[in-house]
């Protein structure tokens, strides 16, 4: 009996491989690998976005990249502190 064929709503690893290109190297805390996007394009010039500060804080603890994690949380503290 065949899987059913199941359509995916997020995005395969190439789309996010290519998506993640585009952008600027200073968007992610590891740019090098373009891992851990913390900005977002708004109103024309990228800014910190609190949202992805806290993902990021989260992931690099889970993946066990510590220094992304202490680096994320003081960003968080100086951009993020007040949105609460």
């Amino acid at each position: 009996m065949a899987e059913p064929e199941v359509k995916r709503p997020f995005l395969v690893e190439k789309e996010v491989q290519s998506k993640r290109e585009k952008v600027p190297s200073h968007v992610f805390l590891l740019p090098d690998e373009r891992k851990f996007p913390v900005k977002m394009w708004k109103d024309g010039e990228w800014v910190y976005d609190c949202r992805a500060l806290r993902a990021a804080i989260s992931r690099a603890a889970q993946h066990g990249y510590r220094s992304v994690e202490e680096k994320a949380r003081e960003m968080y503290l100086k951009h993020c502190k007040g949105d609460e």
